[in-house]
C-alpha cells in the first residue's frame, strides 16, 4: 500500500500494520480513534506539489476513463516502473485486465481508493487516486491528483536499452523490427517505412510502447502456448476454448452468433443472418473482447455477455431490464 508522509509521529512500516490490523487502509492518511488531532494531507511541500495543474484539465468526479485520454494527449504515459500492480487483490487485478496498466494499488476499505501513476518526458510522476462511488471498478471517478519526485525514472535516455530484433503484439500477424536507430511495422501486407527509434518508449527488457501498444521481443516469446504482450511482458493467453461456440442474445431468427478461438489465441467473430454471414472481429483473443463497433462480449462461466459501449452489461434483449446474456453452445 502506498503512504503519503502525514505529519504521523508513526513509521511507515508501523502505520502499515497498524492499519492492516485495524482495517483502516487507505491511500491517503489514516485516522486514529486515540490521536487528538488527526493527520492531514501535507499539500505544499518539496516532494510533492499537490494538484499544480498548469499542464492538466483534470476535474474531480470526472471519469477516469476520459481523464485518462487527456493525459495521454497531453503527453502522460502509465508509469510501469517501479512496484508492480498489487495483482493478488481482485479489484486491482480487474483494472489491469481492462487495460489500465498504471494502476497500482486499492484500498479494500472504505471509499476503495485506487491509486493510479503516470510519468510524462520530464520524468515527473504523477498520481491520481480515484473512487468507485458504488459503480464497480469499470466506472472510477477523480477524487485527487498531485506530482511527486519520481525515485525509478531518472532523465537518462532509455532509447539505448531497446533491444534490436522483432518484436509482436501476440496472436497477430503484425510485428516491429527494431534495427540500429530505426524501427518499422510489417504485417501480412509487407514493410512499412522506417521511423525514428526515439518515438518507442522503452519500458522494460524486451519490452517498448508505441503510444498505443505494448511489443515484446519474440525471442522471449513462450513457446508452444498462445501469449499476448503486455506492460510485463509475455503472458500466456487463458483461453475459455478452443473450438467455435454459437450464441444468441435476442434468440430469433437471424440473429445467431458464433465465436471460433484457436490454439494460437486468434479470435474469428460472426453474425449469421438469415440470407448471409458477416465477421464482426478478427484478432487476438480478449477478455472482454471489444469489437470495431466499440460494442464487447464478456466470457464468464459457459455465458457470453453482451457489453455495451460503455463496458456495461446490455439489457432488453430478451425482455425489459434482462441481461443480454447467451449461453455458449457447440455447433
Amino acid at each position: 500500500m502506498y503512504w503519503k508522509n502525514c505529519g504521523s509521529p508513526f513509521s511507515v512500516v508501523t502505520v502499515s500494520i497498524f492499519a492492516s490490523l485495524a482495517g483502516l487502509i487507505t491511500l491517503e492518511c489514516p485516522s486514529f480513534a486515540y490521536s487528538q488531532q488527526q493527520p492531514t494531507i501535507n499539500t505544499v511541500s518539496k516532494a510533492i506539489s499537490a494538484n499544480t495543474t498548469e499542464e492538466l484539465s483534470l476535474q474531480k468526479n470526472m471519469l477516469y476513463a476520459e481523464a485518462r485520454q487527456l493525459l495521454i494527449e497531453q503527453g502522460w504515459q502509465p508509469h510501469l516502473q517501479g512496484q508492480l500492480p498489487n495483482l493478488s487483490a481482485y479489484n486491482v487485478r480487474e483494472l489491469f485486465q481492462l487495460g489500465y496498466p498504471e494502476i497500482k494499488d486499492c484500498a479494500g476499505t472504505g471509499e476503495g481508493l485506487c491509486r493510479f501513476e503516470f510519468i510524462n518526458g520530464k520524468g515527473k510522476l504523477l498520481v491520481v487516486v480515484t473512487k468507485s462511488q458504488g459503480y464497480g471498478n469499470k466506472n472510477q471517478f477523480i477524487r485527487n491528483w498531485w506530482i511527486e519526485k519520481n525515485p525509478h525514472i531518472t532523465q537518462q535516455n532509455l532509447v539505448n536499452k531497446i533491444v534490436v530484433g522483432f518484436y509482436a503484439l501476440g496472436g497477430t500477424d503484425q510485428g516491429l523490427e527494431v534495427k540500429g536507430q530505426r524501427y518499422r511495422y510489417y504485417d501480412e501486407l509487407g514493410e512499412k517505412p522506417w521511423k525514428s527509434i526515439s518515438d518507442l518508449k522503452y519500458i522494460t527488457n524486451g519490452v517498448v510502447f508505441d503510444g498505443k501498444n505494448y511489443w515484446c521481443l519474440s525471442t522471449l516469446a513462450p513457446r508452444n502456448q498462445p501469449a499476448v504482450c503486455s506492460a510485463n511482458g509475455w503472458i500466456q493467453a487463458i483461453l475459455p476454448f478452443v473450438g467455435t461456440r454459437f450464441f444468441n442474445f435476442m434468440g430469433g431468427s437471424g440473429t445467431g452468433q458464433s465465436i471460433t478461438i484457436k490454439n494460437d489465441g486468434i479470435a474469428i467473430v460472426k453474425i449469421h443472418g438469415t440470407m448471409n454471414t458477416s465477421v464482426l472481429y478478427e484478432g487476438k483473443f480478449s477478455n472482454p473482447l471489444i469489437l470495431k463497433d466499440g460494442f464487447g462480449l464478456l466470457f464468464k462461466d459457459n455465458k457470453v455477455y453482451d457489453l455495451n459501449p460503455s463496458g456495461q452489461i446490455s439489457k432488453g434483449c430478451k425482455g425489459e431490464g434482462k441481461l443480454c446474456e447467451s449461453d455458449l453452445y457447440q455447433p
